[in-house]
């Protein structure tokens, strides 16, 4: 048999759910990270058809520049209600689970974001502090309440570009249940 460390890098970081089928006891397949977010989208209160982007990147990130790199999901069309898009990001190569994880929503007039005014479409912001913990599942639901404005609107307080953000006490993993902290003290449950 062949060694886990001769093998290449991508054979290496096998998926956690598959590491666990093979049950073959290699080591090396615990050393995976993945972070699962859940974006709720806001209902389409605007009077124009909206579309919401959702784009993510691991590791500090300027939200104005493109991102080398980053995953987008398809464009969704948002709807009278709240809608929910999920995303699972693995964590970079190596030893980096200290990695932060950004997030932005883009509200564009079509799905592929290049409708005229697009380039200056409204934008919901998220900084997520801690989202890795080695050979851990984490995961973290960013609820976006309503359309983000120029100014904070009521009920609601979304603000266009404002970046919200989450500790890694908020981000849920390595224990049953839901929780108002993750944390005992300034440990997370999963170091």
């Amino acid at each position: 048999m062949t060694p886990l460390a001769a093998l290449p890098p991508s054979v290496r970081r096998l998926p956690a759910a598959f590491c666990a089928a093979l049950a073959l006891g290699l080591s090396g397949c615990g050393r995976n990270a993945f972070f699962e977010i859940d974006v709720v989208l806001p209902a389409n209160t605007s009077g124009k058809d909206l579309f919401a982007i959702v784009s993510f990147a691991p590791g500090n990130q300027d939200f104005d520049a493109i991102w080398a790199g980053n995953q987008t999901l398809d464009g969704v069309k948002l709807s009278s209600g709240p809608t929910t898009q999920h995303a699972s990001v693995e964590s970079p190569e190596g030893d980096h689970f200290d990695t932060s994880v950004e997030v932005k929503v883009s509200f564009c007039g079509n799905a592929s974001c290049t409708a005229t005014g697009d380039d200056r479409a409204l934008e919901a912001r998220l900084h997520v502090a801690r989202a890795f913990y080695e050979g851990q599942r984490t995961s973290y639901t960013w609820t976006i309440g309503c359309l983000p404005a120029a100014a904070p609107q009521t009920p609601c307080t979304e603000t266009d570009r404002a970046i919200k953000e989450v500790t890694k006490c908020e981000v849920a993993g390595c224990r049953e249940g839901t929780s108002s902290s993750y944390c005992v003290g300034d440990k997370h449950f999963c170091e």
